[in-house]
């Protein structure tokens, strides 16, 4: 569906949701960078061994926007967004499952790759759905979001890890990851399909 099918409500329901995704993943990615004192401490390992797996995400993420840039300009966007953030979600419980490094590290090489899912099929769709005004609008929003998100992490983790652990981060990660993903592609279905 392109730019003259939508109309200006519809412009505004796909940023909403753009913004939701970027939120999602914000909160599904930088999670364990916000533990990874308190996962340090857990497992009983060096600052230098704790910082493996963000390297690794670091890593896939670069890759993945150039491979997933390539994949996203040839296949159905919103499923590679679905995609994404189900592999994040997932991701985020392997890591709480399997709590040993052994695990960790491979999980979030793998939590990159599925993050790097999400931005450039998310700025192909706002591309080919939104008009000029909406998709500026779009873009601040879902930057915003992302700095939303960040904010609420490193306010509210602490506190899970306080209460009830570092996992608690991620559990919720796990849950939220998976509601959104389902909130995406059922809502996108109902814009385009």
């Amino acid at each position: 569906m392109g730019k003259a099918n939508i109309s200006g409500k519809r412009m505004k329901a796909l940023c909403l949701l753009c913004c939701l995704v970027y939120c999602v993943s914000y909160l599904t990615r930088l999670n364990y960078a916000v533990c990874m004192v308190e996962i340090q401490a857990v497992l009983r390992i060096g600052k230098h061994i704790a910082g493996l797996p963000v390297t690794a995400s670091f890593l896939s993420y670069g890759a993945g926007q150039i491979i997933c840039g390539f994949l996203g300009d040839r296949h159905e966007p919103r499923k590679m967004i679905f995609t994404g953030l189900i592999g994040s979600a997932l991701c985020n419980l392997l890591a709480v499952l399997l709590t040993r490094m052994e695990v960790l590290v491979p999980a979030w090489f793998a939590n990159g790759f599925f993050q790097s899912m999400l931005w450039p099929p998310m700025v192909r769709i706002m591309a080919e759905n939104l008009d000029e005004n909406w998709y500026r609008k779009g873009c601040v929003w879902v930057s915003l979001s992302s700095s939303g998100a960040t904010v609420v992490l490193y306010l509210l983790t602490p506190l899970f890890i306080r209460i009830s652990g570092w996992k608690t981060a991620f559990y919720l990660a796990v849950a939220v990851g998976i509601a959104v993903a389902f909130v995406w592609i059922r809502n996108t279905g109902r814009m385009f399909g």
